[in-house]
């Protein structure tokens, strides 16, 4: 199949595909938890034609320390640590062979080893399954494959070898050899079958996810393809808000030509966008010309406040963090600014258009609102959302107060906190005019931006 995949949606794929296999040697490790002990029972009555002195307690005890507490302890730590996929990989790649040929080494070879090779004439049926299941249900990309085949090689049949040439039995030998052939061969061209089929499925599903993310965004994406609902699930985040909107747009719709406006609009969302990502961003909300976004809220991050020691470290960690989140949300807005005035220029717009924009900080909820049955959206909340609302609309009483038909950007007093040295911005007091519905904002801070074009004035 053909596809124009990007690094990034290879590496995504990729990354898909070692986890599934990750996630079926995780319930395979379950089901051998229990096999691997419960063969130390049913073998018992053959092993002891060739050793009368084996008991019960020690072929089952031992599989069930040497076995079936490993193989709990790999699928616990897979199923329930999801990071570092490649790294668990490699850890079932060798540890499946290392812990087959400790079963192996439970009775069966010292067996085989000192006088009793037919043994293997009993336990061979057993080997095949193990094999054949573990190559076929796990399916790991081809690499991971090639080196479980070397390993269960070098682990099982390797010491086999040994002990028939040991024992001067080249009978079993060719038996041992005829048996394991076959077997790696049919495990090995039915795994990439499988793997071929999951890679095609991993395709389709990652380009799909990356259709449907520019609609709904990456963290519902995320959780719709990647079955993860636990990123959908209510929780807080401290993170800044940017709320943008075009000043003037109304009425430049009402005199103004249509299709120049529709055009307008149309480029100046497209670069809204383009610019958010690169900045690090998150659209939340689109209104019009108006934006809601967020910065540094949808990415987790490590809480290590609870650290004895770290404390004043940890603080500092995150101001630094916190002043480069908030440098970005401002490179972002002058670069959309510039833009917007370009756009303009080309589009021959002479009416008094330009972008205002406030950044706010403080703790904001993320949750899904909505009908189940209907619709459902992954809204976000809290009273820092409703400031940065009423700040970019003060931007029309900065145009006000000041008499100048600029663009202004407004960032809060909670928000100035983590300014770094290089924005320099204006300082305002609000006591003769008051930020509607929040008067404790005594200060704001503002940057004006100048008008390019020739301004030309339309009747109310």
């Amino acid at each position: 199949m053909k596809t124009n995949l990007g690094l990034l949606q290879k590496a995504e794929v990729e990354r898909k595909l070692v986890q599934g296999a990750v996630d079926r040697a995780a319930t395979l490790s379950y089901f051998f938890s229990i096999v691997f002990v419960a063969y130390g029972v049913s073998s018992l009555t053959f092993i002891k034609k060739f050793s009368p002195e084996i008991t019960l307690w020690n072929n089952v005890w031992p599989r069930f320390v040497l076995n079936s507490v490993p193989f709990l302890l790999i699928a616990m730590f897979f199923k329930n640590y999801k990071k570092n996929p490649f790294l668990k990989m490699w850890l079932w790649v060798f540890a499946f062979p290392l812990l087959f040929a400790t079963a192996c080494m439970i009775n069966v070879w010292p067996i085989m080893f000192n006088g009793h090779p037919e043994l293997y004439l009993y336990v061979h049926a057993a080997n095949f399954f193990v094999i054949l299941t573990a190559m076929i249900l796990v399916s790991p990309p081809p690499i991971f494959l090639a080196f479980s085949c070397l390993a269960l090689a070098l682990g099982v049949i390797g010491p086999l070898i040994y002990i028939f040439l040991h024992q001067n039995d080249s009978f079993l030998l060719g038996f041992m050899l005829n048996d394991m052939a076959p077997t790696f061969l049919f495990g090995s061209l039915a795994s990439y079958h499988n793997y071929k089929l999951r890679r095609k499925l991993a395709i389709e599903d990652v380009l799909n996810k990356h259709k449907v993310q520019k609609f709904i965004g990456n963290a519902v994406a995320e959780s719709i393809f990647e079955n993860n609902e636990g990123l959908l699930k209510p929780r807080k985040a401290f993170g800044f808000v940017m709320a943008i909107d075009v000043r003037g747009f109304t009425s430049f719709i009402r005199n103004g030509d249509a299709s120049q406006s529709s055009l307008l609009m149309e480029r100046y969302h497209r670069a809204v966008a383009k610019t958010i990502f690169e900045h690090g961003g998150f659209i939340h909300k689109t209104n019009g010309d108006g934006h809601l976004i967020t910065f540094g809220i949808m990415n987790d991050e490590i809480d290590l406040s609870d650290l004895v020691g770290i404390e004043s470290e940890d603080k500092l960690a995150k101001n630094r963090k916190n002043s480069h989140i908030l440098a970005n949300a401002l490179n972002s807005f002058e670069k959309i600014q510039s833009y917007f005035e370009r756009l303009k220029e080309d589009l021959g717009v002479d009416h008094d258009l330009c972008v205002c924009a406030s950044v706010d900080f403080g703790e904001i909820t993320l949750r899904i609102i909505g009908d189940p049955n209907t619709r459902m959206e992954f809204d976000l909340d809290g009273l820092v959302v409703i400031r940065a609302t009423r700040l970019e609309g003060y931007t029309k009483t900065l145009r006000e107060i000041t008499s100048k038909q600029c663009a202004f950007l407004i960032v809060s007093q909670e928000a100035a906190e983590y300014l770094l040295p290089e924005f320099r911005l204006h300082a305002l007091s609000t006591e003769s005019h008051p930020v509607r519905d929040f008067p404790e904002q005594k200060v704001i801070f503002y940057k004006e931006f100048q008008q390019k074009r020739k301004i030309k004035q339309y009747a109310a």
